[in-house]
């Protein structure tokens, strides 16, 4: 069972990830 996540944990990962990359790329933007 060890180094397994739940299925939620994934998810929120995956959320996260997704909204870090999001917000980086609408950062670089303001110094185009």
């Amino acid at each position: 069972d060890r180094g397994e996540i739940s299925k939620k944990e994934y998810e929120d990962i995956k959320r996260d990830t997704f909204e870090s990359v999001f917000q980086l790329k609408n950062y670089l933007k303001l110094f185009k």
